[in-house]
């Protein structure tokens, strides 16, 4: 095709721009870890999503994020112990915050519709204390 004139290929290029559908809207999620709790939306809607994190606490904190897969729970997982990580279909990211401090880094996924992701924290406040996760620091987030 001969385009003749600088009208004609800014109407190609106006309709050609036109009838690329428009991008998904990204949702933004803040989570905010403390001791031992993470305040979070309970269920989450599919699609492209960034998560960022607060550690609104005094101790030093992580946020784990995973998809377990279909059918398995975050009860089962921290049941399994160290094992309980079979029951994880993807892990996403960790991000962690020292005590009133805001991750500079974001972490973008892709929810999948149906799918159940988990957040915990790993972390130890001392030699030999129990790992936050233990104390209650998971949560579950459904996708819609």
């Amino acid at each position: 095709m001969r385009v003749r004139s600088p009208r004609m290929l800014l109407a190609l290029v106006t309709s050609v721009a036109g009838c690329t559908p428009p991008a998904a809207p990204v949702h933004e999620v803040p989570i905010t870890g403390a001791e031992y709790t993470f305040v979070h939306p309970d269920t989450l809607a599919s699609g492209p999503t960034v998560f960022r994190f607060v550690n609104a606490g005094k101790v030093r904190h992580e946020m784990s994020l995973g998809r377990l897969k279909p059918g398995a729970t975050l009860a089962q997982s921290l049941a399994a112990g160290p094992k309980g990580g079979v029951l994880f279909e993807s892990w996403a990211a960790i991000l962690v915050a020292d005590p009133g401090d805001t991750v500079p880094g974001r972490v973008f996924i892709d929810l999948v519709p149906g799918a159940t992701y988990v957040l915990w924290c790993s972390f130890h406040d001392s030699a030999g204390a129990p790992a936050h996760a233990a104390l209650g620091m998971t949560a579950s987030l459904a996708v819609k």
